[in-house]
């Protein structure tokens, strides 16, 4: 009887019933994956993606398995075309409870503070930096009304730790971690926790393609402890950020990342 009572407990602080959730980057990868466990755990979910036919496929894939979603050709960097995005997620479920920051990820052109020219820099924080800022700018003004919501930006391994060879990724990815705290403290007042996840070498299709050929990932992969991080491992994650088990919890950066940024290992 106690364990029924507990897992009742605990199925019911980590459900997402009647939630909406924005999901940025959601047609693939760790977006994807959380889009799923989102449905699973009861939310409406809004995938925005740049591409349409992903956009499509998606919500086709998470309808079909585990619940209701709409898929939103969406660029984070645009805000006529982010904010597009979350008007349509108003028009169809009326709020949004959760925005999911995840959409991002290093270009190839980036590299040392001496080769990147101002288009690299600008190319660097048009997603992973200014597509955070204009899709949270997109949805606070709901959430304020609400007087409650959750904001789960996407930070990285290499924004805790120095790295050499991708000066403009690192530093759109330390700015991201600076964001969420001080957003945090600006937006408590109206209900609404800010956090950000710090992902490891993650097991996404783009990781296994750099794998093949980029020296620097292969690099950080021998710093990982355990393995390396599946999507499902940075989705649950955001799961439990945007669930009333988190509710207390903010401006906090949170590594997934197999122990790779805390534990100094040996060669094996």
């Amino acid at each position: 009887m106690k364990n029924e009572v507990k897992d009742n407990f605990e199925s019911k602080r980590m459900s997402l019933r009647d939630k909406v959730v924005v999901i940025t980057g959601g047609g693939t990868g760790i977006g994807l994956a959380a889009a799923h466990m989102f449905a699973k755990a009861g939310a409406k979910v809004v995938i925005g993606e740049v591409s349409f036919e992903r956009s499509g496929e998606a919500a086709d894939e998470v309808n079909a398995l585990s619940g209701r979603a709409i898929g939103i050709v969406a660029d984070v960097g645009d805000e006529q075309s982010a904010g597009d995005m979350v008007r349509t997620a108003m028009e169809s479920y009326g709020q949004i409870d959760v925005l999911y920051n995840n959409a991002g990820g290093p270009l190839s052109m980036d590299g040392t503070i001496m080769e990147i020219d101002l288009e690299g820099w600008q190319s660097a924080f048009r997603v992973d930096f200014f597509g955070t800022v204009i899709c949270s700018r997109a949805v606070l003004p709901a959430m304020i009304a609400a007087g409650k919501g959750t904001i789960i930006n996407t930070a990285s391994m290499v924004a805790l730790r120095g790295i050499a060879g991708r000066d403009a990724y690192v530093a759109a990815k330390g700015a991201v971690v600076a964001l969420t705290r001080s957003m945090a403290a600006e937006f408590g007042q109206y209900g609404i926790t800010v956090n950000a996840i710090a992902p490891g070498v993650t097991r996404s299709a783009r990781v296994q393609e750099l794998l093949k050929t980029d020296v620097r990932t292969r690099a950080l992969v021998d710093r990982h402890v355990v393995d390396l991080v599946e999507p499902d491992d940075i989705a649950g994650t955001a799961l439990f950020l945007a669930s009333d088990a988190a509710r207390r919890i903010t401006g906090q950066i949170i590594s997934v990342d197999s122990g790779a940024t805390q534990i100094l290992t040996t060669i094996r």
